[in-house]
């Protein structure tokens, strides 16, 4: 994997999935995820988890990730030019580019190169990258809020939470781990969990996301607790470009559809999930 992360960008071995993030109360996309994928030519397509921790030792993540935020800005743009506006897309950052890297400064060069508002692309970090150096990690967030970008915590709930840095640092999102998310039907613990963080989340004046959505009722029940967005195989896998643009029309499809609909005919509207 070593020998083969060397080369993976140079043969365009790598390639972006998106995962569409739906605004719970309107239906509509809301934004996007990117979710990086390996063609091996000997194994096949390899998942993040089995070359991500390797890229991050060998110091192969920073040319990764780099590729990856100029990917995203380029699919923001070709899908304005498709649909006519632009939608947000996020990008997970790794600690090691967080903390060690020029993360910064390669933000500030992509942009600028693809021309992209800063404002349409969220950098995910995990909670427990900030443990590993507090300072550096302040600083860091500082210099990237001050270029425009969005910061997201992400895997919110699982690691070392902790209500001073919610309070102090500038965080735009808390996406939910799917922890919470995956077993709700049958956990009463799970459901009290999602409520007091959602409304954790809306006492900072932060946009929260549940991920690991799969079912009706995981939706229904996120939506009446107050969830601001959902992401989830309920909605949609993630998708190669061209099946994202086909992704798309189909929404578009369906919302113009329900928008015909009068509102005392009660279709398309979610169940109570209680």
């Amino acid at each position: 994997i070593e020998y083969g992360l060397g080369h993976a960008l140079q043969r365009q071995e790598l390639m972006l999935y998106y995962q569409p993030k739906i605004d719970m109360k309107h239906g509509g996309v809301s934004a996007l995820e990117a979710l990086i994928r390996w063609q091996h030519p000997d194994r096949g397509l390899v998942p993040p988890d089995q070359f991500i921790p390797v890229a991050e030792e060998t110091g192969h993540i920073f040319a990764i990730g780099e590729w990856v935020l100029q990917t995203a800005c380029r699919t923001v743009k070709s899908m304005q030019q498709e649909f006519g506006y632009l939608i947000p897309v996020s990008v997970n950052v790794s600690p090691i580019q967080f903390l060690r890297g020029n993360l910064v400064e390669t933000v500030q060069r992509v942009l600028r190169q693809e021309r992209i508002p800063p404002y349409l692309i969220t950098l995910e970090v995990t909670e427990n990258a900030r443990f590993k150096d507090e300072i550096v990690f302040m600083r860091t967030l500082e210099q990237l809020k001050r270029l425009g970008v969005c910061i997201a915590i992400d895997d919110f709930g699982i690691g070392y939470s902790n209500m001073a840095y919610l309070k102090n640092y500038p965080i735009d999102e808390l996406k939910i781990d799917k922890a919470f998310v995956c077993d709700l039907e049958q956990s009463v613990t799970n459901g009290n969990i999602l409520l007091a963080l959602i409304n954790l989340g809306k006492s900072l004046h932060k946009s929260v996301t549940a991920e690991g959505i799969e079912n009706e009722y995981q939706h229904s029940f996120l939506l009446h607790s107050g969830c601001d967005v959902g992401q989830g195989y309920y909605y949609s896998k993630p998708l190669s470009e061209e099946a994202l643009s086909a992704f798309m029309l189909d929404q578009q499809a369906r919302l113009a559809h329900l928008d015909r609909i009068p509102e005392e005919s009660g279709i398309g509207l979610p169940d109570q999930p209680f």
